[in-house]
């Protein structure tokens, strides 16, 4: 078992109707088919480079030319005075050129990172400096490019003089789809996801309905480079397509209306209400997960809910695990109908940990949980969506206050932490114990493990 890992973030998504048909954008970080980056290094290079690059770049949405616009304004008003020149380039693209993004990005062999201490001036014609000092650090070099309404651009790679750098802005392409739904999930048009694939490529591209018309969505991947795609209809959290199509030719700046994605029926797909209540049947006012059972679920970000109640939708039958915090997941299976899901509160456990050598100022100690085995948790892969094997501080006092999301075989870690500068960490002991109820615990420390931890440490 690894080491802590630090607290997930609870998404809570408030799924409203909105009369107005959805238009759905999607972001491709993707290279233009024709394009190649302008290099002192191999196009090929450049774009394995691109994605991480782009990441590190922070890039708003490309086709969204206000965000662009702020983007550039904010770069400007907090980047330093121009200095000399690094090197020189020109934009090439529709006339007037778009609102442009140009950063400098440093790749060191392990990190992206932006280069603050050099700027990019463009100017109207298109022609643009690289302005700073060198800074003496031996890395590679990337030009990252957005602009308003074109495809996305492909790094640039370029060393410290360079003059002739070229950039070519494309006019982004987009699909358009429309999927024909039931009543339920024209009311909550999150349940459904659509995707967009270039070929060749491994990832899709997600983007989501935010609304509908008549029964039916409208969904539209904008920012497309020129290539041949396919596009995918799923329900989130599922890896099963409801639909699939490809073959779907994008040319630049082409907007394209393929007769098959102007009715794709999903009116066979059905909703449910689920009402989480506790065992007295009072309703809970929680925030909580639906999550499905398949242990080959997607989407690291699934649909969350508040208030105790929850939309979810299935083909014909439902298989998912409810999640919220301080409460045991609870199975929920069978035909998609409306039905209140009984909720038990999770175990709390006040471990006692005996033996523990006083704290120095620049150390602390920590304890994991890691979940039952042959439990519900375990055996469906639900650890990340559980808070499993987060870090409960150990007090002054030797306290842990653990909250375990099923009773059965747990296993404890003790970890120690040391942070002069970075956190170093190291293992101290561990237990397995069978906790069934709420109460304490205690956990009598060996010496030898203790000062086993202290040598690998180095104090």
């Amino acid at each position: 078992m690894g080491s802590p890992r630090p607290r997930r973030v609870w998404i809570a998504v408030a799924v409203a109707a909105v009369v107005a048909v959805a238009v759905i954008t999607v972001v491709q970080s993707r290279t233009t088919p024709a394009a190649s980056p302008t290099s002192a290094g191999s196009a090929a290079e450049a774009r394995d480079a691109a994605p991480a690059a782009v990441a590190a770049s922070g890039r708003p949405g490309i086709g969204n030319e206000r965000r662009v616009a702020a983007a550039v304004a904010d770069e400007v008003e907090r980047r330093p005075p121009p200095g000399p020149v690094f090197a020189r380039g020109r934009v090439f693209g529709p006339s007037p050129l778009p609102a442009a993004l140009l950063r400098v990005i440093a790749y060191d062999g392990r990190h992206y990172v932006v280069c603050d201490h050099l700027t990019v001036d463009l100017a109207a014609d298109g022609t643009f400096v690289v302005c700073g000092v060198d800074d003496g650090r031996r890395v590679r070099l990337f030009l990252d490019v957005q602009a308003a309404g074109c495809a996305p651009v492909p790094p640039v790679d370029f060393a410290p003089g360079a003059v002739d750098l070229q950039v070519h802005l494309v006019p982004a392409g987009s699909i358009v789809a429309q999927v024909l739904v039931a009543a339920g999930l024209a009311t909550a048009p999150s349940l459904l996801v659509a995707e967009v694939r270039a070929a060749g490529e491994q990832e899709w591209q997600q983007c989501e309905p935010v609304g509908a018309d008549d029964g039916a969505l409208r969904f539209e991947a904008t920012g497309l480079a020129a290539a041949t795609f396919a596009l995918r209809v799923r329900l989130r959290g599922e890896p099963d397509a409801l639909f699939e199509a490809a073959g779907l030719v994008v040319y630049p700046g082409d907007r394209l209306l393929a007769p098959s994605l102007q009715a794709i029926d999903l009116r066979h797909v059905c909703t449910a209400r689920l009402r989480l209540v506790d065992r007295d049947g009072r309703p809970l006012d929680v925030s909580f997960l639906c999550v499905p059972t398949r242990v080959d679920r997607v989407d690291e970000y699934l649909n969350g809910f508040e208030h105790g109640v929850a939309t979810v939708a299935g083909r014909s039958q439902l298989d998912v695990v409810v999640v919220a915090p301080g409460w045991r997941p609870v199975r929920v299976r069978g035909g998609v109908r409306d039905r209140d899901v009984v909720m038990a509160p999770a175990l709390a456990v006040r471990l006692v940990v005996d033996g523990l050598p006083p704290a120095a100022p620049d150390h602390w100690y920590c304890v994991t949980a890691v979940p039952a085995t042959g439990g519900l948790v375990a055996s469906l892969a639900l650890e990340d969506f559980v808070d499993a094997a987060i870090a409960v501080p150990v007090g002054a006092d030797g306290v842990a206050h653990c909250v375990l999301p099923e009773p059965g075989v747990v296993t404890f870690r003790l970890w120690r932490y040391e942070q002069p500068t970075d956190p170093v960490r190291g293992q101290v002991a561990e237990q397995t114990a069978t906790v069934l109820v709420d109460g304490e615990r205690r956990w009598l420390l060996d010496p030898a493990a203790v000062a086993s931890a202290r040598r690998q440490l180095g104090r």
